[in-house]
């Protein structure tokens, strides 16, 4: 590469790029993903618009439309927007008094605000340092709390989060030793309360000098994992993963009563004026409990752990949302339960339904994946036992094989597939419940191969080689470097083009894949998102120009790619030359030092080897009819690599050594005189 030092143009690259270590990943998706497709962590009800929110672990947030007379033939449930700019789980939603605004935290240490009117997101704030866990919003206040795995409680004003241009919290609450999972607070922010890992409860004061908590309220025995707290302040009720309630009085600073469950409580609802509550457990059942009686009652029973709930007054409907990707909405129906004390709550007073009257049906989530030999496709498994198959290179699904083991499949698709070594380019993430592909910053350019291994195109197939890594990462960023080239074309005046046509415009991701820039050193922190279709626009160019790391930088805008690895090796005749009687030029007992690159094929070192002992060019197949070569007493395919020998085959670091023989003596080559071989021992990098 030239020394030239790169002009600052407009637009053009000068001294930006990340100094940080910054991961590059883009997601295998559908054009629109109109059903969760994991885990459903949580849901809002908007009754004066009739809208419903979920938000969950395939980190989108949608909008649902609930009609309860539809026109005829449409849904009464309709998704009508896709608000995904979070790039894992999102924990916690919740909606502003005036349901204009929607505010999210999520497992990517962000806290998103949202105008959902047009389902634009108008704040990201970043000042957690770890998953953010947990939101509750002060409605009278206009305030929210939020907590985390980073062990902070910050305390923000929506307001000036709408109308003024900050990122900043007002307050921040420190004094956890261990990560929160759960909060609470009061209408007017006045109180705050929150649970961790450490089983006790913290109580704070926000308006405080002293921002410690002032009251720890001990008692529970495992994680505090949900609360809730009455509108004086005076109360709180938490629910716990050592399966009990407890009713505490913060005025008296003890627990009033304890109620057990029988399962860890997860979630809990308060109904009317803090006397009822909805409880949500592990094993799917949901309760009616009323603390003035302290009776319990099985109401619903899901088939899998309770997440969140939410109430429709008008149609009766209690949502609920698990770890299934599907949520379901339940006839709830609370007559007969008023009544019921201590002494009667074993009547039969109370029927749970067998079936939910509506379902928003989910998608099943990517849960295993296997990537293939040829470092381009994978294989992945779904919740329902599909298996399917994926290109990387394109960002696109190919097709569904059937349902069964990863395993069985992988062997029928690779048996298609050519043997030789391709090094890993890429690892994949399925948190989410979808496909992240994240380039590796080290191996991204060492999977070299030949065109004429591919169906991709090329002018010259048999020598031509492409680098996969370097087509995706072009591939993902088309856009912005194709506004490079056509504006910018005085910043790569004197660099070395990239002559392997890398660059040759066949290959471009989906417009809809997102992309994401994570920081490596900072939890995976997301610096910034986008969507390839985007990438030339003027804001994200120059978060691209800022954020992206110097070596993808000086590759896309440069084609500053490093030589592709060289390998060494020897070659000698084998043992049955002699025997056959056929000339050798190539001495066996000073066998010829050769060097190649690592995607040079056996068919060409045949070539080679017969040009140099035969003064003549083959033709066509004439060696490969001819000759073959051998390693550790193998004969090797003739489209074998030398990266694949000497990793699969050789497996030593020292030279690589070959040997020559011939399939048929019946025309034994002239001029056999035992003189040395000629050859240089040291040859072109590309035999």
């Amino acid at each position: 590469m030239s020394d030239k030092t790169r002009p600052d143009t407009k637009g053009g690259l000068g001294s930006s790029g990340s100094k940080k270590r910054v991961t590059i990943s883009y997601i295998l998706r559908e054009p629109e993903e109109l059903q969760n497709r994991a885990g459903v962590n949580c849901l809002q009800f908007d009754s004066s618009n009739r809208l419903l929110y979920t938000a969950g672990r395939d980190s989108i947030i949608r909008t649902w439309k609930c009609s309860s007379n539809p026109p005829v033939g449409e849904s009464s449930i309709k998704c009508t927007q896709c608000m995904d700019e979070h790039s894992d789980w999102v924990n916690s939603i919740f909606l502003s008094a005036d349901n204009n605004i929607l505010v999210s935290g999520s497992s990517d240490t962000t806290i998103k605000v949202w105008d959902i009117r047009d389902g634009t997101c108008i704040r990201n704030l970043q000042s957690h340092t770890d998953y953010v866990t947990a939101l509750a919003y002060a409605d009278a206040a206009n305030k929210f709390v939020s907590a985390g795995l980073d062990k902070q409680i910050l305390i923000w004003d929506l307001e000036e989060l709408r109308t003024i241009n900050t990122t900043a919290p007002m307050i921040k609450l420190s004094g956890h030793k261990n990560s929160i999972y759960s909060i609470a607070t009061t209408p007017d922010c006045s109180l705050v309360v929150s649970g961790s890992t450490e089983k006790f409860i913290r109580v704070w004061d926000p308006r405080g000098s002293q921002k410690d908590s002032m009251i720890q309220l001990r008692g529970h025995s495992d994680n505090v994992r949900t609360f809730a707290i009455n509108n004086d302040g005076t109360l709180c009720i938490s629910g716990s993963s050592d399966n009990t309630l407890k009713v505490w009085s913060i005025s008296q600073q003890r627990c009033l009563f304890t109620i057990p469950m029988p399962d860890s409580v997860w979630i809990i609802m308060p109904l009317g004026e803090f006397d009822q509550f909805l409880v949500g457990l592990k094993d799917g059942a949901i309760y009616w409990v009323d603390i003035t009686t302290q009776v319990t009652k099985l109401i619903i029973q899901e088939s899998c752990s309770i997440l969140s709930f939410c109430i429709d007054e008008q149609d009766s409907l209690l949502w609920v949302a698990t770890t299934s990707s599907t949520v379901r909405g339940w006839k709830l129906n609370l007559s007969g339960l008023d009544g019921i004390t201590q002494s009667n709550a074993i009547a039969p007073s109370h029927t749970v339904p067998k079936q939910p009257v509506k379902i928003i049906p989910g998608k099943p989530r990517i849960k295993d994946f296997s990537i293939l030999k040829d470092r381009r496709h994978i294989l992945t498994k779904d919740t329902s036992g599909d298996v399917q198959l994926w290109d990387v290179m394109f960002a696109k699904f190919i097709e569904t094989k059937g349902k069964g083991e990863l395993q069985t499949y992988r062997e029928e698709v690779e048996r298609k597939m050519l043997n030789n070594m391709i090094p890993n380019w890429f690892t994949v993430r399925i948190k989410t419940g979808l496909i992240t592909i994240c380039i590796d910053e080290v191996g991204w350019n060492s999977a070299w191969i030949l065109a004429s291994q591919t169906e991709l195109p090329g002018k010259d197939k048999a020598s031509m080689k492409y680098n996969l890594g370097c087509l995706v990462l072009k591939g993902v960023f088309d856009e912005f470097v194709k506004f490079n080239q056509a504006n910018n074309k005085e910043d790569n005046e004197g660099f070395e083009k990239d002559e392997n046509a890398l660059n040759s415009g066949f290959l471009n991701v989906p417009g809809h894949t997102p992309i994401l820039l994570t920081d490596s050193d900072d939890s995976g922190t997301v610096i910034c998102r986008m969507f390839a279709r985007d990438t030339a626009e003027e804001v994200e160019r120059e978060k691209l120009k800022k954020h992206l790391p110097l070596w993808a930088l000086n590759y896309l805008l440069h084609s500053d790619l490093p030589q592709q690895t060289k390998i060494n090796f020897t070659i000698a005749p084998h043992k049955s030359v002699a025997s056959q009687k056929t000339a050798s030029l190539f001495s066996p007992s000073c066998p010829t030092r050769l060097n190649g690159c690592d995607t040079v094929s056996i068919r060409k070192i045949i070539d080679y080897t017969y040009e140099q002992i035969h003064k003549t060019v083959p033709e066509g197949d004439q060696a490969a009819n001819l000759m073959e070569i051998m390693c550790n007493g193998q004969v090797l395919s003739l489209d074998l690599d030398m990266r694949s020998i000497k990793y699969q085959i050789w497996k030593s670091p020292t030279d690589i050594k070959l040997q020559y023989r011939y399939k048929v003596i019946d025309n034994p080559a002239k001029g056999e005189n035992g003189e040395s071989s000629e050859v240089e021992n040291h040859v072109d990098s590309n035999p």
